[in-house]
């Protein structure tokens, strides 16, 4: 006897009430860690994305290659644009990872619904996002895992519909995705530069164009970065130097175990 499949709207409602579980719970520890010292005074790369942010929004980036991905410190510029001080924006940076956190939690539990088919895969699995205290501590902060994090559960729920039926539109969707998260999160670069491959072979037809598609949207995000490296630095790099100067320092003759300066 096979499990009989619930409705679709069913899974929708889970997810919903996940959502706003999720933003309750974040919203409580927000309120806690705003009161504490490092929620009252960001440091290190939460300050750097801050002060990062500062710089694109009054236009005084140094004429140098971006350190680390800057669409997370874009967008948080865009507060700034709009008017808000700069000594508040760690609030801001904390009511936008609360809100992707809601959204990734909401995002895996409609995910677990359907790939179990189970009320309760759905329940748990938003569940222990949702009350997860590692990933509810980084979203207090302006760190850029938070958001990257959505980006790659997007990309599973889109991904389990593509699997079932691939689609081109399905394929473009999931580069985007990959593009997006990249951009954010250079930990997903391995993911993107790995999705045209894998499109064109989970592909029963049309393998060349799914390579093709997917291999262009995957290249926005290198694009993108290329042209900003390019008009703040006059370079055309594709990628942040972060991880490359951890792995020199880190390792170098000269290391000491001090990466940070």
């Amino acid at each position: 006897m096979t499990n009989r499949p619930f409705s679709t709207t069913s899974e929708r409602d889970i997810a919903k009430w996940i959502f706003l579980i999720t933003l309750v719970s974040a919203g409580l520890w927000f309120l806690y860690y705003g009161s504490t010292t490092f929620g009252l005074n960001p440091q290190l790369d939460n300050r750097h994305i801050l002060l990062l942010a500062q710089q694109i929004a009054e236009g005084t980036l140094p004429a140098e290659p971006f350190h680390r991905a800057p669409l997370y410190p874009y967008l948080l510029s865009l507060f700034l644009e709009a008017g808000l001080p700069f000594e508040v924006l760690h609030l801001a940076a904390r009511g936008l990872n609360g809100l992707a956190l809601a959204l990734t939690a909401g995002t895996l539990s409609l995910a677990a619904c359907r790939l179990w088919n189970k009320p309760a895969a759905g329940w748990l699995a938003g569940l222990l996002i949702a009350l997860n205290p590692v990933v509810l501590y980084f979203a207090g902060d302006a760190f850029d895992i938070t958001l990257g994090t959505t980006a790659f559960t997007l990309v599973l729920l889109q991904l389990h519909q593509w699997t079932k039926a691939p689609s081109l539109k399905g394929t473009l969707l999931i580069g985007l995705t990959l593009a997006i998260g990249s951009a954010i999160r250079p930990h997903l670069l391995p993911l993107a530069l790995l999705w045209p491959v894998a499109a064109a072979i989970a592909s029963h037809r049309q393998r060349l164009l799914q390579f093709i598609c997917a291999a262009a949207f995957v290249s926005l995000n290198f694009i993108g970065l290329g042209l900003a490296n390019q008009q703040v630095a006059n370079e055309f790099r594709m990628m942040p130097w972060q991880g490359a100067y951890n792995l020199w320092s880190g390792n170098g003759p000269n290391a000491t175990g001090r990466i940070y300066a």
